[in-house]
């Protein structure tokens, strides 16, 4: 059974911290316990702490305590339970612990340490905790920390009695798994790119590339990524980090590099920008010895000029670029990497393919298929999966590539596909062969991006079903078909497509069959229900969605299909807004908006929608003078479509007004917020969040113009509304501590005393 490790803290100011201890315990094979939700009674939330740090007949309890105590006090019993001090919740966490002799590993944040969102509390709360922490660090096991670098070193050191000595962590590794014992034929090249990477070298040089050579027309598959992953697992423990970057494009390498916060455990950066992640990545990497950096598939100009910059920012390590490229800066040193061997061919097909049926011309018939396929590395594994799977020998596999020459040249265009027919013959009679449910899966995973895709998505109920119409009847089977004879890579989480298996699939399919697949990938996307992508809780399921439903949408509308496309690039759009990667959320606005007056007519409301999502672009890039009328036009289509009180065009009266207010026009942004406030107050009732936004702008602007006595109430009813969303959903509104500091400085800029501010920002609290 896993050990339990019970994590203590105050939410409001150390839940990030007690987040990151949790992950790092998960990494140790340890299970983290915590209680963070209270709507019990008092007596019942000691019980149920007590329950999950001591055990019950029914549930085991922890094996230690790991307490993160900081300055701030925390929730409460609404009164001392009988025979026993005043103690808040998280200090009764403590001392249940301690009762019960449970091993306790303090943590207390030192002098330095700043939290992440400021936190209030009364006077007599702050003394509360200041005496604690005085008893606390009279026990053993205390130590502190100032900030995030201090605690992952503090948590590195610990070492709980039932963990043996010494360095537990892994390094942190994103590689595809070793193929172990398969792996062959490169031994040599392993050793040249081991010296490269070790010699002492000119200080301007900053990376090796390997390149395929030009004979094989550019084409990905010579096993450039596998020899380098296959090189970073041999040497794995010389390095600090084993970091894989797909590099495809300038956005990918952005979107990819970002994403190492993951990689890296640097808590904290998840709803951050992607150049404030890249930054903290590449802190990350300067800081830390020898580390090894894999960019993948930088294909063309504009990622190797891209990779180039981010080199300029790193100090130390290695990296390896893989790309069809064979120019590269001074600053970067090509290798060259052939083809297999003939012999290496034959060895890896008779050696991956061990249950084939053997013919008394096999290594004959091996060098034959080594030769057909270009003994192109990735089209000798598809061969010898295809061979495996259906228990054929040699002989017959090229006796079926031979035979469906006339088909394959009926959907094969080298103009368009631009690889050799040996390559995309060997895929098209791998498909010809899969059952109706993997055929239709492969299919509308080939619309999608070749970045790994988790499984997730397509296990849900609503994903099923979706799938069941489009033909895919039993989602896990189709998925181990496809990954049996390598169409996809599978593992626990993820799944990918390799791009020339999309793009032959998807040439494969007749007019017909493309339009319907496309309609029914659109169906699966609606299915996953990514939620809306302005809300950071929702990042973690955009993020990895992102470039799927960028390759998505760009592949339909260059095929036609433009009215569903236009709706995701609009949600694609507001992701990359949020993101701060305006151009490309400008780029998809501007396309969604032509597609929807294209198909609806300038006065449509969907046409309004799009025209907010750009008005909002353009003025978050300060062109106001551009917004305004796609505001104004907004506001007027919504009437017209909507009429005249619909809760639509109390949102474009609010966008309006606020671009006005920017514009320092101040007497026409009034009357638009008025009549919004109206519009919502009819709506939705008084006590609304769209009503306290409503109210908020239009504080917000007497403010300006030094009308305090006639903002302070509705700043009251923002707060009091914000206030009973907290009572009604169990949990404090996200704006809460924004409004109540706004509030305060209102009553303060009034000149209200102390006692009085605080009496009425407790009375807008609804509190005593």
């Amino acid at each position: 059974m896993r050990r339990r490790v019970f994590v203590s803290a105050v939410s409001a100011e150390l839940k990030r911290y007690r987040e990151l201890a949790a992950q790092k315990l998960q990494l140790r094979g340890i299970v983290p316990v915590f209680q963070e939700t209270f709507g019990l009674t008092d007596q019942k939330i000691v019980t149920l702490l007590r329950d999950k740090i001591v055990g019950t007949p029914a549930e085991p309890g922890c094996d230690a305590m790991l307490c993160l105590v900081g300055d701030i006090y925390g929730a409460e019993p609404s009164a001392p339970l009988p025979g026993f001090p005043r103690r808040s919740f998280t200090q009764w966490e403590y001392f249940i612990a301690r009762e019960k002799k449970i091993p306790i590993y303090r943590l207390l944040t030192s002098s330095e340490f700043q939290p992440p969102n400021p936190v209030s509390q009364s006077a007599d709360h702050a003394d509360l905790q200041l005496a604690y922490r005085q008893e606390i660090t009279r026990d053993r096991n205390s130590r502190s920390f100032g900030n995030v670098h201090e605690f992952r070193a503090e948590l590195g050191e610990l070492r709980f009695p039932w963990e043996p000595p010494g360095d537990l962590g892994q390094p942190p590794c994103n590689l595809p798994a070793s193929l172990g014992s398969l792996f062959i034929g490169r031994d040599e090249f392993l050793k040249t790119l081991r010296d490269k990477l070790t010699q002492p070298v000119a200080a301007d040089r900053r990376a090796l590339a390997i390149t395929p050579r030009q004979a094989i027309h550019g084409l990905g598959g010579v096993g450039k990524t596998r020899l380098v992953v296959e090189y970073a697992h041999a040497y794995a423990g010389e390095y600090s980090a084993l970091l894989h970057i797909t590099a495809d494009s300038p956005t990918s390498l952005v979107s990819n590099l970002a994403e190492l916060t993951g990689v890296l455990q640097i808590a904290g950066l998840e709803t951050e920008p992607d150049e404030r992640r890249i930054a903290a990545v590449c802190d990350w990497l300067n800081q830390r010895g020898e580390w090894f950096l894999l960019f993948d598939n930088v294909d063309s100009a504009e990622a190797a000029n891209a990779v180039i910059e981010v080199l300029n920012r790193l100090r130390g390590g290695h990296v390896v670029i893989t790309s069809r490229l064979s120019n590269w800066p001074a600053l970067i040193e090509p290798l060259q990497l052939d083809v297999v061997s003939p012999e290496n061919a034959v060895a890896y097909l008779q050696q991956a393919a061990p249950q084939r049926s053997i013919t008394p011309d096999d290594a004959e018939q091996a060098r034959r298929l080594a030769e057909e396929v270009d003994r192109l590395a990735l089209a000798l594994e598809q061969s010898a999966a295809y061979v495996k799977r259906f228990r054929i020998s040699f002989a017959e596999y090229r006796e079926r590539w031979q035979t469906q020459g006339e088909k394959v040249r009926g959907w094969y265009d080298p103009r368009v596909m631009q690889y050799p027919r040996s390559v995309a013959t060997t895929w098209n009679t791998t498909v010809d062969q899969l059952t109706a449910s993997a055929r239709s899966l492969l299919e509308l995973l080939s619309w999608f991006s070749p970045e790994p895709l988790r499984r997730a998505w397509l296990m849900n109920e609503s994903a099923a079903q979706s799938l069941a119409v489009a033909g895919v009847h039993d989602v896990e089977e189709a998925l181990v078909e496809l990954a049996d004879v390598s169409m996809i890579r599978l593992d626990q989480t993820e799944l990918s497509v390799h791009r020339l298996v999309q793009e032959v699939t998807r040439e494969r399919m007749e007019p017909e069959r493309r339009n319907e697949r496309m309609e029914r990938v659109f169906a699966l996307l609606d299915a996953i229900e990514p939620g809306d992508p302005t809300d950071v809780r929702n990042w973690p399921v955009w993020n990895p969605l992102a470039p799927h439903v960028a390759d998505l949408v760009d592949r339909v509308d260059k095929a036609g299909q433009t009215q569903r496309a236009a709706l995701w690039m609009n949600e694609l759009g507001l992701f990359y807004k949020q993101r701060i990667r305006f151009p490309e959320a400008e780029q998809l606005y501007r396309r969604a908006l032509a597609i929807d007056e294209h198909s609806y007519g300038a006065e449509h409301a969907r046409v309004a929608i799009d025209l907010n999502n750009l008005a909002q672009l353009l003025q978050a890039t300060n062109r106001l003078s551009e917004a305004e009328p796609l505001m104004a036009r907004v506001v007027r289509i919504f009437e017209k479509s909507l009429g005249e009180n619909h809760p639509n065009v109390a949102t474009a009266l609010n966008n309006l007004a606020q671009l006005l207010k920017a514009t320092n026009r101040l007497s026409e942004a009034e009357p638009l917020m008025r009549r919004a406030l109206v519009i919502d107050e009819h709506s939705y009732g008084p006590d609304h969040p769209d009503v306290a936004r409503d109210l908020n702008n239009l504080a917000q602007l007497l403010q300006a113009t030094n009308r305090l006595a006639e903002a302070e109430p509705l700043m009251s009813r923002v707060v009091r509304i914000f206030a009973l969303f907290g009572h009604q959903t169990g949990h404090s509104h996200p704006g809460m501590q924004v409004v109540i500091q706004n509030y305060r400085q209102l009553l303060e800029a009034i000149g209200l005393p102390a006692e009085e501010i605080d009496r009425r920002v407790r009375e807008a609290c609804g509190e005593p």
